[in-house]
């Protein structure tokens, strides 16, 4: 290996020799050199106003220096806490934590209430809650009573009156209750509000918090709370006042976000799934289960070119889609009751069932209900276009629980969609599973050519001891009759257009700060055979790895996965590439490891070596497809130093939203500094030639941010994006139902989102290479489309899809400039002369807006909105020129009513910072969709105007002027 040589910092050596020794003289070698030693070192970065300075600070107090970091005159050293608190009294030194950061593949996920509509079934978050709002003490009606809805919110008033509700948190790894609430005349300290949890479904309680009096409060305050230690499957909460009440208790946005990790893939069962029998129809005769169980949701890729549809039942719906293909419709029981969890068909918990980190199944049973034993034939159906193809196999897990030996499953295929039913295989009783056991039935033979091909599994049981029960899950059909969802991020945004004008990004160099890159020849090589991975720098060890001869440094699959999206030169089956720009140069730069964690100081060096070596390599473009936590404004904020550093040297800088969305103000670092491109996601909802059914995710990180800056930039698809990574990679290992076939992922993200903008800036820079970074963002925002709803209003507030999804077409054709950046001097920020603000700003009813724009796009009261019809616009421009990515100077008076302040010198914590976690895609339906908050209608009188805050909430705002960007 290469070892890289240290820049030349212009310092001169005998000097910096010299330097060192009067300060190791200065302090004495004894206090500097002795004692530290026996004290735990810690990894710091110390930040001067030169590098010389923070290195001879460094060494002055007996640190060893681990990084140097010029590009931001900083070092990173091992140091101990005293000698920190050494440096800490220097008044020209800054102190750092190196913060870890991480691409981890933890999920994050949400079960949220904004109650609206006014009902006490809404399901807001990414995931729903486990049945609706249940009133303590009182009639049970949302709209009447003591315990309502009212005004959007709910309100308690009078003693021991409450509400609660369950949700299922299995398997979280982390969770935390976060509300919104308001107190009115409440009096004094008897009057109060308990917010407890149960883990045990409400057999136990805990106290999170009391919330009393006296205090009547002016406007909306928000609550977090740490609640890790008291999730479960059964996880109640409940808000109850206390038993000498008076006033009124006001809670709106009750929100649990919390995150899971998968687990392993189950054991290999043991035994032997059951013979099927003959089919009872024509056709050939049915293949038998295979003989060697495989793992737990079989392994996909043996058709070749083949697609998973796919239903976990990870979700509290008949409606899952956890495959890349989607179904064709819901499952429908058969001579049941219809509910999912009541009568003989349904979804249930299980503790046992640990397949895929879900406990949740399909269930078929024979226990009596009220006392009747139920005696016939039902069972479960759903149905799946395979019209396209030539091969499908039907596989799916089963447990038995007390199935007598006379009982049996049937499981049919239909090659007409129902009318018709081949029987392909069987599950027979007389055995007690401990364990899931797995069946695969070949039914190619069954395929429905015109119209869709059903499924069913149906009960054949005789009356026993009525407590006969069948447990299924992970029922998946594998064929290779898909071709358009494989590939619908380049046709979503255009780019497939540009490839067949020559548009492919060649003689550009991206680089990926991300966990490395994998050796696949799609991305080793052109589209005409040449090498395309320019170099390979590890950040971790300061070793150039390889140049123009792809080696595999990829352990975790992120970079991979992430890199593939950009630069894939496969094509589908229809012809198109797979990346956006199959022929741009490659640098991989790796700075996380193989389960995604890293930290500041690796993360920076890396950023050092990209704008060392930019005109070396010729990088024009860098990709960061990870986020933190900020804890300090943009500008203080190290890692942003070095972003902006990289952005000032010429190159487009491209950075994730972050995936802890849908709450305002949740973009994280680097993507909230208001020069680079920040990028949210949206998805084609599985149907990528219908327009009208896209949404934006709800994971998706949204501003605006703490400065008062708008962010995202822009939305593009991180939806289920088909890339490539290593079987054997630690998120392919984790997450094996995300397996689409041969080296291919369907992931979801932000960080696949900024992948797919990092490939059109490298199409928009071939075709024309004077582009500045400033243009690029320009042509983006100026050219992006807003989704807009069915009365042509946006459908998500500028502060959730900042200028629109990306057009890449659009954007390679336009000749807009000077929209981007306005009013901001990089230079003047970094020097640290000026800082700058942004339009946004909070009012006292708890709305953002931006001053002096009106219309429903610039105001927003913080919800998850989408009307349920909608399309991404052809050409609508916000008015105002593009104002939100304008700045004023920072006055240092900039407030905002949350009290979004830091104090001098703030204080970096040990906490993890990194939050660019893997995420589920989601399918939304109208029926969920329109329970979503609606963007205000607009009223018969424009809204005053808004340069100042307002003292009252701004509603019903005119939409601005529509335009054409063409």
């Amino acid at each position: 290996m290469q070892i890289i040589k240290s820049r030349n910092w212009r310092i001169e050596r005998l000097g910096f020799v010299f330097a060192l020794l009067l300060a190791f003289l200065s302090l004495g070698a004894s206090n500097a050199f002795s004692s530290p030693l026996l004290e735990e070192r810690h990894p710091i970065l110390v930040q001067a106003d030169s590098l010389t300075e923070a290195l001879v600070a460094v060494h002055s107090v007996g640190g060893v220096v681990t990084h140097e970091l010029g590009i931001i005159n900083s070092v990173g050293a091992m140091m101990t806490s005293a000698q920190q608190g050494q440096l800490a009294q220097n008044r020209g030194i800054r102190v750092y934590e190196s913060l870890p950061l991480s691409v981890a593949s933890e999920t994050v996920k949400t079960v949220r209430d904004e109650f609206s509509p006014e009902a006490y079934d809404n399901n807001h978050g990414t995931q729903s809650w486990n049945g609706p709002w249940t009133e303590i003490g009182d009639d049970n009606k949302p709209n009447k009573g003591k315990v309502k809805i009212q005004d959007g919110q709910i309100k308690l008033e009078n003693d021991n009156r409450g509400i609660e509700r369950g949700a299922e948190l299995a398997n979280a790894q982390s969770a935390t209750l976060s509300f919104e609430y308001q107190r009115k005349r409440m009096d004094s300290a008897r009057n109060y509000v308990k917010i407890e949890i149960s883990s045990d479904g409400g057999a136990t309680w805990s106290e999170v918090a009391k919330l009393s009096g006296p205090d009547s409060d002016q406007r909306m305050q928000s609550a977090s709370y740490n609640i890790t230690s008291l999730v479960s499957a059964n996880t109640v909460l409940r808000f109850r006042t206390s038993p000498d009440m008076a006033g009124k208790f006001y809670i709106d946005n009750v929100e649990i976000q919390f995150s899971q990790q998968a687990a392993s893939p189950s054991p290999t069962p043991t035994s032997v799934p059951p013979t099927a029998v003959p089919p009872t129809a024509v056709p050939p005769t049915a293949v038998p289960p295979t003989p060697t169980p495989v793992p737990p949701g079989g392994t996909p890729g043996t058709i070749p070119g083949s697609v998973t549809t796919r239903d976990e039942f990870n979700q509290y719906s008949y409606n899952g889609n956890d495959g890349l293909y989607p179904w064709s419709g819901a499952w429908n029981e058969i001579n049941d009751d219809g509910g999912i969890s009541t009568g003989h068909v349904g979804l249930t918990l299980l503790t046992l069932n640990d397949l895929n980190g879900s406990t949740r199944a399909l269930y078929l049973n024979e226990k009596k209900i009220d006392g009747i034993p139920w005696v016939g034939v039902y069972g479960v159906s759903r149905t799946v276009n395979l019209s396209t193809a030539t091969q499908a196999v039907l596989s799916f897990n089963y447990k038995r629980v007390s199935v007598d030996l006379a009982d049996h499953i049937l499981v049919q295929v239909s090659p007409d969609g129902g009318a018709n039913w081949i029987e392909v295989g069987r599950v027979n009783g007389g055995i007690y599973d401990a364990t899931f056991q797995y069946a695969r039935y070949d039914i190619s033979h069954a395929i429905a050519k015109t119209g869709t091909t059903a499924i069913r599994f149906l009960s054949q049981y005789t009356p026993g001891d009525f407590y006969d029960y069948l447990y299924i899950d992970n029922v998946m059909v594998e064929h290779n009759g898909a071709t358009q969802p494989t590939a619908s991020h380049p046709t979503l945004v255009g780019a497939h257009t540009l490839h067949n004008q020559g548009l492919t990004g060649v003689g550009v160099s991206v680089a990926v700060l991300d966990t490395g890159i994998w050796s696949h020849p799609a991305l080793a090589y052109t589209t005409d055979y040449q090498n395309k991975v320019r170099v390979q720098y590890n950040a971790i060890t300061n070793q150039i790895d390889s140049e123009w001869n792809a080696i595999s440094t990829e352990d975790s699959g992120h970079g991979t996965h992430v890199t593939s999206i950009i630069a894939n030169k496969d094509r589908t089956p229809d012809n198109v590439y797979r990346g956006i720009a199959p022929n741009a140069r490659l640098l991989s730069v790796k700075a996380f490891d193989a389960n995604g964690a890293g930290n500041y100081l690796d993360v920076i060096r890396g950023i050092d070596w990209v704008v060392a070596n930019k005109d070396t390599y010729g990088i024009r473009v860098l990709n960061l497809s990870f986020s933190g936590t900020p804890h300090s404004y943009y500008w203080d904020d190290p890692l942003n130093q070095a972003v902006m550093k990289a952005w000032e040297a010429g190159i487009v800088v491209v950075a994730a939203a972050g995936n802890t969305g849908p709450n305002p103000m949740s973009v994280g670092v680097p993507g909230n500094i208001p020069y680079v491109i920040t990028v949210g996601a949206m998805s084609d909802n599985y149907t990528p030639d219908v327009l009208s059914d896209d949404l934006l995710m709800s994971f998706s990180s949204v501003g605006p941010t703490a400065e008062g800056f708008v962010k995202p930039d822009v939305v593009a698809p991180g939806g289920r994006l088909l890339g490539l990574m290593p079987v054997d990679s630690t998120i392919a290992q984790e997450h094996p139902s995300f397996h689409g076939f041969d080296d291919y992922f369907n992931m979801s993200g932000t960080s696949q989102a900024t992948a797919v903008v990092s490939g059109i800036a490298a199409l928009m820079i071939q075709a024309d290479p004077t582009l500045t970074p400033e243009t690029v963002k320009c042509r983006l925002l100026a050219t992006a489309r807003v989704a807009l709803d069915s009365n042509s209003r946006p459908a998500y507030s500028v502060f959730q899809q900042g200028a629109g999804m990306v057009n890449a077409y659009d954007a390679i054709y336009s000749s807009a400039s000077g929209c981007a950046n306005q009013g901001l001097n990089i230079n003047a920020d970094l020097s640290g002369s000026q800082h700058y603000q942004g339009r946004a700003n909070k009012n006292a009813g708890g709305q953002y807006y931006l001053e002096g724009l009106q219309g429903d796009g610039f105001t927003w009261s913080g919800g998850f909105t989408w009307s349920g019809g909608f399309t991404w616009s052809g050409g609508f421009t916000w008015s105002g020129g593009f104002t939100w990515g304008s700045g004023f100077t920072w006055s240092g008076g900039f407030t905002w009513s949350d009290g979004f302040t830091w104090s001098d010198g703030f204080t970096w914590s040990s906490s993890v910072a990194g939050i660019n976690a893997w995420v589920e895609d989601e399918q939304i339906t109208t029926s969920i969709a329109q329970q979503r908050n609606v963007v205000a209608l607009p009223d018969d009188n424009p809204a005053s105007d808004n340069s100042a805050e307002p003292s009252a909430p701004i509603q019903q705002l005119f939409l601005p002027a529509v335009t054409n960007s063409h």
